[in-house]
């Protein structure tokens, strides 16, 4: 260590200077110990002055520990306030950070469910995509069909006959189909029969099931054949089906035929009724079978419009084996467009006839199919035997059918000349439904003595008297 900073620190002055050191302080006197009060005594005379003691040094242990000003005191205190202050913000934002998140949480999960239900109606509001809607004529188990369904254990099984059909009904999302005589089976009194008076094994009603059937119309002449027990029988077997949107037309109650079917499909409300200008059997009860009138048609129209979007009409009506519309249905299926509806499908005459476009109120148009003819049957004429398989295309942000469609079909089945000839159809064999631009072979083998073009050709001219539909190939499905 220099000179310099060991004479700062022993008080000498440095170099250089004229700095004179201050006095070093004197010492305290220690305070004199008490002494004994002692006898008075003169005054004594004046002592000689004591020495200075000689400090006491203290090791550092013995030394007092320094206590900090006031000023530095207070500064302290309020430092430590601060800081306790300081914690306590922290502290307390930490806390409402977190309620507010836990709030924010709750009332997310709150929200949720009005969220996804304001989605929802948005998304019902304006929806998009097309709904394809298709519709078959009618299906009649007659005797020859039934014991083509037979197998040999005793079962029926309808489907194998109408299977080349199913790959267009599973593209489909509406597939309606005509019932036209009841499946009510063997039970309950009930016999298999067939015309005049049907009655099918239940499996008739699967077989359409099987096919993808989901909209049934149990409306015709012939559904109380066998009376309410056949009914019945009947819905119970649909009532058994998977993936059913509706079945209308006949009933096993007062409260089952009140009761408007509806479906949605992509976020359209649809509206089915069923109804029959006719019936063979007049013994029935008031619900067992939906008989066309206008007042029934009006009040069930004003309500499905309330709850639906769209509304579809099944009509069992018109004269059989006749291609023209008589005036009955002229004047039922402008009266159904009056009130709205927006397509008819029309059945009954077991042959095709022409489609129309009716004007209803305030510029709405109906689409009426009047009829569609026979879809799986053993009818004789080949008229009987060619139907069609309309095609609708609803738009579902519209809501209206842009381009209809008609694929005209085909029920085959083979028997030789001489069987015709004689009236044995008995004979018939290898029933099977096919798509008439796909049956040029079998049409050739039918006895028929006609070809797919010159069908193609007829079926056009019919179905297109009064409106453009278009007659597709299978291929253009």
């Amino acid at each position: 260590m220099d000179d310099d900073i060991r004479n700062r620190f022993r008080g000498a002055r440095p170099r250089g200077t004229d700095y004179t050191p201050p006095p070093r302080p004197r010492p305290r006197p220690l305070a004199p110990r008490p002494v004994a009060p002692q006898p008075t005594a003169p005054p004594p005379q004046a002592a000689s002055p004591q020495p200075a003691l000689r400090p006491v040094t203290k090791t550092a242990s013995t030394l007092p520990k320094s206590r900090p000003s006031k000023t530095k005191r207070r500064r302290g205190k309020k430092f430590k306030r601060f800081l306790l202050l300081l914690v306590f913000l922290l502290v307390l934002a930490a806390a409402a950070g977190a309620g507010y998140k836990f709030y924010q949480k709750r009332q997310s999960k709150a929200a949720t469910p009005a969220a996804s239900q304001t989605a929802n109606t948005k998304s019902a509001s304006k929806p998009t995509g097309t709904v394809r809607f298709i519709a078959i004529g009618d299906n009649l188990a007659f005797e020859s069909i039934n014991n083509a369904a037979k197998k040999t254990d005793g079962s029926y099984d309808y489907l194998p006959m109408m299977d080349n059909f199913k790959p267009f009904f599973d593209k489909a999302d509406i597939r309606l189909c005509n019932e036209s005589t009841p499946g009510g089976g063997d039970k309950n009194g009930l016999a298999i029969s067939a015309f005049p008076t049907f009655n099918a094994p239940l499996s008739w009603s699967t077989g359409l099931a099987g096919l993808g059937c989901n909209v049934v119309n149990l409306a015709s002449d012939h559904i109380n054949d066998k009376g309410q027990p056949a009914i019945d029988a009947t819905r119970s077997t649909w009532d058994q089906q998977k993936n059913v949107l509706a079945v209308s037309g006949a009933s096993r109650s007062t409260d089952e035929q009140s009761k408007i079917n509806y479906f949605t499909v992509k976020g359209l409300k649809f509206a089915y009724l069923a109804y029959t200008t006719s019936t063979a059997n007049k013994d029935a009860q008031p619900f067992s079978i939906n008989l066309y009138s206008d007042s029934l048609a009006d009040k069930q129209l004003d309500e499905a419009h309330k709850n639906a979007n769209l509304v579809i009409v099944s009509m069992n009506w018109g004269s059989e084996n006749s291609g023209d519309i008589n005036g009955d249905q002229d004047r039922i299926a402008q009266h159904l467009a009056d009130k709205n509806a927006d397509v008819v499908v029309g059945g009954g005459p077991h042959v095709l006839q022409p489609a129309k476009v009716l004007n209803g109120q305030g510029g709405h148009q109906t689409l009426v199919w009047y009829s569609l003819g026979n879809f799986l049957n053993s009818e004789l004429p080949v008229e009987n035997l060619i139907g069609g398989m309309a095609i609708m295309d609803f738009d579902v942000a519209t809501q209206k059918i842009s381009d209809p469609k008609l694929l005209p079909v085909y029920m085959h089945y083979e028997w030789t000349a001489q069987q015709k000839a004689s009236n044995d159809v008995n004979s018939r064999k290898n029933f099977k439904l096919y798509p008439l631009d796909q049956a040029s072979a079998q049409l050739a083998n039918s006895q028929n003595n006609t070809t797919v073009a010159a069908q193609t050709s007829r079926i056009t001219g019919i179905i297109t008297k009064f409106i453009p539909v278009k007659v597709i190939t299978s291929s253009a499905y």
